[in-house]
């Protein structure tokens, strides 16, 4: 009788497990995990910027050291130093601009930047120009300085860097 007795309390338990866990396949985008460090000790993340709740499809990014890790962003997704952002059809999308980043262009491009806070932009001949207010702008990158911030609109793709140590832990 025992084991009828055991038998049974591992079926109730594993019909109990099976339907507590999901046996759908995992959304890639929900479930993607960034990895970050390695064997060595870890470093706190600086977040540098943040990618607007509504996104357009294909808008993807991944660090800039690895191109075997692409991700679908779904919008809101925080931005470490030392990745990339970019938009997959060339649709244009949102990106919050924390303190102390950069986001480079690599050659110059139309951007649009709404409520500038102590933000600069590289023009055409190599120099930083101060950004006052909003507007489009001709630009090869954007920086924010300390307590600096804002929202870019582009339809490039851009690499983003960790300025000083600024942004969100």
């Amino acid at each position: 009788m025992k084991r009828v007795q055991v038998a049974l309390w591992v079926a109730i338990t594993l019909i109990f497990a099976a339907c507590e866990t999901n046996l759908t396949q995992p959304n890639f985008v929900q479930d993607s995990v960034i990895e970050f460090g390695g064997n060595s000790l870890a470093k706190d993340l600086v977040y540098v910027a943040e990618l607007d709740s509504i996104l357009p499809d294909s808008t993807v990014y991944g660090p800039l050291d690895d191109s075997t890790k692409i991700f679908w962003a779904t919008g809101g997704e925080l931005i470490p130093g030392d990745y990339w952002v970019d938009n997959l059809h060339g649709s244009p999308y949102k990106t919050h601009l924390y303190a102390e980043m950069k986001a480079s262009f690599g050659r110059l491009v139309s951007v649009k930047i709404a409520y500038p806070s102590n933000m600069e932009y590289l023009d055409a001949k190599d120099k930083w120009t101060g950004i006052t207010a909003g507007g489009w702008f001709s630009a090869k990158a954007v920086r924010t300085g300390l307590f600096g911030g804002g929202v870019l609109t582009t339809a490039e793709g851009y690499d983003v860097e960790d300025e000083g140590g600024g942004g969100q832990h």
